[in-house]
Order: structure tokens, then C-alpha cells, then sequence
């Protein structure tokens, strides 16, 4: 992603108006959530006769968007789900919905899904869902069974509650079995129609006259399914840009052969969003706290002209004069956020004050364009970093990273889902940090995937399962992230209940962790090397040295330690008792204690 500064600068007048919007449309949205009320019925329709056909996904698609509707504030309590239902169990379920529906009003929002066989009347053209009991569509009572969408769905909702209505229809499979039902002719798989209701969204997993594809039997679920998933967990989007970004999602999963359609009849469709979420710089105080670091005290004045710190911040302004204006050449034209999760912290600082001040981040981050997610990335990087010219401010990192995940930057929600993993400018929370993790390894970012791929290792924020740690571990392995093949390599190494030990496979992941510049990947790459484990040859313990000593200086001590004793012992190398000694103090000052204990002993001979 190019970052971008405009070269005029914005008016006084034009910021505080494009601030104030902000900060009062995230506090409309959170007054929203509070009170807002959310159910949800999924029905996934797999285990039908041979007849008709049977699918693979269906039970896995409602499994994963219950997961996602729970992510973004949906009780679980209130999520209901029916697999495999007949017609009696169909109906039943959409009758009880509609009766927990009633008590809803204006904001709530009551939400459907159905993932099985749908179907066409041949004859009316209507819409129709197709239930697990129905027999074979050329048996003469096949048409007693399915359920007409238009009436026994989206009428019987509508008319239940006035609430907002979303209701979603991934159906018409490519696997259902035709042929002409006796005195009626022969239906279509794809829908001839698309009923609506009013006070409702209805969108459908393929367009008109079109099927759906129910994916293969080894995927997490289907693709439309996988593609809804994501989206329903963007933050601060509305329900029609929800659905609206399902559609090239779906497009790519099915190689542009399957289209999806949504039609809105909701009259805030633009105001419902699912997942509100907080915003920045809402508190004097903090606001403060940040500008007073970065010198940004124009960013105060506009958010809190009559704040506690309004005098102290005209007389920083006074003292330094106006804001610098930006240089003609862009700051961010020298800056390449692809690489930034597998470089060291100072390469990135480095590269970031190359091109631009921390007072001019911070303009851009604060006071620049709402939506300028790149510029708040950068900000939080360096106060989460601890750049001498700010130092380490989990909490400013914090609201920054959080503000440029809100907006998009998905690079930003893998570093929140990591600061609530590790309880870093916000309280621990293993269920935010698998959220946030989640969305950023959804869309293509690496590191997101490495962290969900932590989280399912550890059983954290949700149940535990190695062999979905395994696959995240190499998604993000394959993305080029370094970590994801250390520690992917860790898990082929050990193996559990679910994945077989695979040392070949181990030490190949080390050494990919290590020329990606993980250190711990040349650590075990190196042991690898010394003990002949995985390498298909006899043990090299000269060349697992080699790959130490690239880790001791990387800041590995489990390395520093093993460059030291094999200098001391002088087995593998000439004995060489100086630089074994300073590989042995910068092991014990990276906290490797056991090293300590061998400097403390070889201080107390001497």
C-alpha cells in the first residue's frame, strides 16, 4: 500500500469539522450498540437422500457464521442454529423466530440464514427451500415438501416486528438431482426470482438463474459461506458494505463463476452497522498525553478548544511556531509497509524517519485526514516501539492501531489482536485477540494468521485444535511471514493426538523461519544441523554453529549459550575462551539464566 499526503494543508475549520463528524458518528454508533438487541437463526441442510443430493458444507457454513455473528456482539445464547432439519423442523424453527422476533423494534436486528438445496417451481416460478425429508424431485410429492421462500420466510418475518431483517439465502447447489416432477414439469436449481420483503435485506449466494457452489468436501466451508464470514466481522461498515464486499471475495473463491446478489429494503441500511467499534482521542487527557509527546498541539486545540490544556497548548504553539508544512516530496514515498512485520524494530524506525519527522506522523495521524489508516499505523509503531523520540506508550500504540484497523488497515488488526494477546495498552483479552486475529489472517495478512495460529495451539480465546494451528501456521508461512514457519516447524517437529511428527518437514520450516530473518528458525535450524535431526544426513555441527552465530547476533540467547559452549569445549571449533565468555554475558544480558550462572561462576575463579 503507497501512502499519500496532500501538499496543501488542511484549514483549521475543515479539521475540526471532519474530527468532531467523527468522534459524534462513532458515539452514535456505540449509543446504537448498547441498546440494540440481536438474534439469529441458521439452518444448514447437508444429509439428503442420494436422490436428491447430498452436500458437503451446509452444517459448516452455519458453524462459522455463528462464530463470526458471535465475534461481532451477538449473544450466543441468541444465535440458534438447526442442522439437517426436516420440513416439520424447518418450519417449527421459523415459526419460533418469528415469535422471539416480536419484541424487537427500530435498531434490533433479527438475522437468517439458510445453506442447502433450493429450487424453483417449474411451474409458478416461486422460490423454494428444499428440506433433508423431501424425496426425489420426480416422485409426485416432492413439491409438498420444500418451503416457499417468498411466504413462509420473508412475509412471516416481515410482518413479526419491525425490526431490521437480514436474511440470507446460499443455496440452489450445483448437486441437486433433476428431473421432471410428475405433472409439473422440470424445476430449475437456480432461483427464477428474487422475493423481497419490505424492512428487509435479502441477499442470495448467487445471481438469477444461477447456482451456488457448495465447495469440496475438505474446505472450512463453502465459499460463500467463508466470504460472508469475513465480511460480517469488518468493523464500522454498514450492512449494505458488508454485503457489498462478500462479492469479489466470492468471485476470486470460485474463479468469477459464481456472483452473488443482495437487494436492500431497509431504511437505515446506511446507519445499521453490526459491529461498531470504538474510536480515538474522545478524552482530554489521553489526548494530551499523546500530543504533548509528538508536539502535535494543533491536534488538541481542534478536539478540545476549551479543554483543561487548552493554555499550556497555545503557549507549546507560541514557543514553536506554526506546524511545519509538509515537504514537496511525499514522506511516506520512501516508506514500504509490506515489509514491516519481519523487520526488526529499529530497521523500521530507521526507514520511517528517512522520510518523515514524528511530528509530521503525527500531523497526518491526528490532525491529516480521518481516514489516513497508514499514517496511524506508522504513529502507533513507533510509540509501541519505543522510538527515542517518543518511547514506549502501549496506550497511545494502542488507540492508534485499534483506529487504523476501524479503517481498514488490516496490518493494524493483527498488531491489536496482538496487544490484546499480550495485555499491551489494554487489559488481556484472549476472545478480542482471536477477533482481531481472525480478521487480519482473513485478509491476507501473514502475521494475522501466525497469531490465530498461536491461539488454536494454545486453546486461548478457543477451543484448542493443532491441526488448524498447523494450516494457519503454514498460511502464513507460505505469505512469507518467518514466524508462521518456526513455529509451523515446531509443530511438525513435536506432532500431537491430531498431527503426525514430521522432523524433514520440521527442519525445513526452521530453515525457511531463518532466511526469512526469524532467529529462533535458525536456532532450531542450527540444533537441527548439530544433531542430524530432519537434515536427511549425518550430523554438521560446524554449520549448525554457523547458523548460531547468526541467531546469537540476531538477539536469540538460547543461541549466544550454544556459541559459547561450543567455543569453550573446543569440540567443534579451536577452543577460544574470550569469545565464549562474551557469547556467554550476552546470553545471560538477553535473560538466558543459565548463562548467568556460568558468567557469575567464572567471575568468582578469577
Amino acid at each position: 500500500m503507497q501512502m499519500h499526503e496532500d501538499s496543501e494543508n488542511v484549514g483549521r475549520s475543515d479539521i475540526l469539522r471532519c474530527l468532531l463528524l467523527f468522534l459524534l458518528v462513532i458515539a452514535f454508533s456505540l449509543s446504537a450498540q448498547s441498546q440494540q438487541q440481536k438474534i439469529a437463526l441458521l439452518i444448514g441442510n447437508a444429509e439428503y437422500d442420494d436422490a436428491v443430493g447430498e452436500l458437503a458444507n451446509p452444517t459448516k457454513d452455519i458453524r462459522l457464521i455463528r462464530e463470526s455473528l458471535i465475534d461481532v456482539g451477538f449473544d450466543e445464547k441468541n444465535v440458534f442454529t438447526l442442522e439437517n432439519g426436516s420440513r416439520a423442523d424447518v418450519r417449527r424453527a421459523i415459526h419460533e423466530f418469528a415469535n422471539r422476533s416480536r419484541s424487537l423494534s427500530g435498531p434490533d436486528v433479527a438475522f437468517f440464514y439458510y445453506s442447502g438445496h433450493g429450487v424453483s417451481h417449474p411451474e409458478s416460478k416461486q422460490t423454494h427451500i428444499v428440506t433433508v425429508d423431501s424425496p426425489a424431485l420426480d416422485d409426485s410429492l416432492f413439491w409438498t415438501y420444500p418451503i416457499e421462500i417468498r411466504s413462509e420466510v420473508l412475509n412471516k418475518f416481515a410482518s413479526a416486528s419491525d425490526a431490521a431483517w437480514i436474511i440470507v439465502f446460499d443455496a440452489c447447489r450445483d448437486e441437486l438431482k433433476l428431473s421432471p416432477t410428475k405433472g409439473f414439469g422440470e424445476p430449475q436449481r437456480g432461483f427464477d426470482s428474487f422475493p423481497s420483503a419490505s424492512g428487509t435485506l435479502v441477499a442470495f449466494a448467487a445471481e438469477l438463474g444461477k447456482t451456488a457452489s457448495d465447495g469440496e468436501a475438505t474446505d472450512r466451508a463453502g465459499p460463500y459461506a467463508v466470504a460472508l464470514s469475513q465480511a460480517l466481522r469488518l468493523p464500522n461498515r454498514s450492512i449494505s458494505e458488508v454485503f457489498s464486499a462478500v462479492r469479489p471475495k466470492v468471485l476470486a473463491l470460485t474463479q468469477q463463476q459464481q456472483e452473488p446478489y443482495f437487494e436492500v429494503r431497509l431504511n437505515l441500511a446506511k446507519d445499521l452497522v453490526l459491529n461498531p467499534s470504538e474510536g480515538i482521542l474522545t478524552n482530554d487527557e489521553s489526548t494530551w498525553r499523546l500530543v504533548e509527546k509528538t508536539g502535535a498541539y494543533e491536534a488538541y486545540l481542534e478536539l478540545f478548544p476549551g479543554g483543561a490544556y487548552r493554555a499550556e497548548a497555545e503557549q507549546k504553539i507560541d514557543t514553536r511556531g506554526p506546524l511545519a508544512s509538509q515537504s514537496e516530496e511525499s514522506v511516506w514515498n520512501k516508506l514500504t509497509l509490506e515489509d514491516w512485520s519481519y523487520k526488526p524494530s529499529n530497521l523500521l524506525l530507521d526507514a520511517t524517519l528517512a522520510g518523515a519527522t514524528v511530528q509530521a506522523i503525527a500531523a497526518a495521524a491526528v490532525v491529516g485526514d480521518p481516514g489516513d489508516a497508514d499514517a496511524k499505523y506508522l504513529l502507533a509503531s513507533l510509540f509501541f516501539n519505543g522510538h527515542e523520540e517518543v518511547g514506549v506508550d502501549y496506550a497511545i500504540a494502542f488507540s492508534f492501531y485499534r483506529a487504523a484497523c476501524l479503517s481498514g488497515h488490516m496490518r493494524s488488526c493483527a498488531a491489536l489482536g496482538n496487544a490484546y494477546d499480550q495485555g499491551l495498552g489494554v487489559g488481556e483479552d484472549d476472545k478480542e485477540a482471536v477477533k482481531y486475529a481472525r480478521l487480519a489472517c482473513e485478509n491476507g495478512v501473514a502475521r494475522g494468521c501466525t497469531n490465530l495460529g498461536y491461539h488454536y495451539r494454545r486453546g486461548d480465546g478457543v477451543k484448542a485444535d493443532l491441526r488448524r494451528a498447523l494450516e494457519l501456521y503454514e498460511t502464513s508461512c507460505r505469505q512469507q511471514d518467518p514466524l508462521g514457519c518456526t513455529n509451523a516447524g515446531f509443530l511438525a517437529y513435536t506432532g500431537a493426538d491430531e498431527v503426525d511428527a514430521d522432523k524433514v518437514k520440521a527442519a525445513r520450516l526452521w530453515e525457511l523461519g531463518c532466511t526469512g530473518g526469524d532467529m529462533l528458525g535458525c536456532t532450531n535450524f542450527g540444533w537441527a544441523l548439530s544433531t542430524g535431526e530432519g537434515v536427511g544426513s549425518n550430523p554438521d555441527p560446524v554449520r549448525g554453529l554457523e547458523f548460531h552465530r547468526v541467531a546469537c547476533a540476531g538477539g536469540n540467547a538460547q543461541a549466544c549459550e550454544r556459541v559459547g559452549h561450543a567455543l569453550r569445549d573446543g569440540k567443534i571449533v579451536p577452543q577460544d575462551l574470550n569469545e565464549a565468555s562474551l557469547a556467554f554475558q550476552r546470553a545471560c544480558v538477553l535473560g538466558r539464566e543459565s548463562s548467568c550462572s556460568i558468567v557469575s561462576d567464572s567471575d568468582a575463579k578469577e
